[in-house]
C-alpha cells in the first residue's frame, strides 16, 4: 500500500484519470450513467495511490462495441 500524501493545497497533485468506454453493444448510454458504473473504481483508485479524489481530473470517452464490453483506464500525474 502506498502512504497517504501530505497535499500542499498551494501545490496540488495533477492526477488525470482517462476512462475509454467499449459498450457490449449498440444501444446508447449516457456519459453519466458511464461515470456512476465506475465510482467505486474511482475510490480504490483513490485510496491506493493515497490521494483524495477530489483531486483528480477526470476523461471520459466512448468507443466502439467490443463482445461483453470494456473500460480502459489510464493514470497520469502524481504529487510534484
Amino acid at each position: 500500500k502506498i502512504k497517504q500524501f501530505k497535499i500542499d493545497p498551494l501545490r496540488p497533485p495533477h492526477v488525470t484519470l482517462s476512462f475509454m468506454f467499449a459498450p457490449p453493444d449498440k444501444r446508447k448510454r449516457d456519459l453519466d450513467g458511464m461515470l456512476s458504473s465506475v465510482k467505486q473504481l474511482i475510490d480504490a483508485i483513490s485510496e491506493e495511490i493515497g490521494i483524495d479524489d477530489t483531486w483528480f481530473e477526470l476523461t471520459l470517452k466512448r468507443g466502439l462495441p467490443v463482445k461483453h464490453g470494456q473500460v480502459q483506464v489510464t493514470l497520469k500525474g502524481g504529487i510534484s
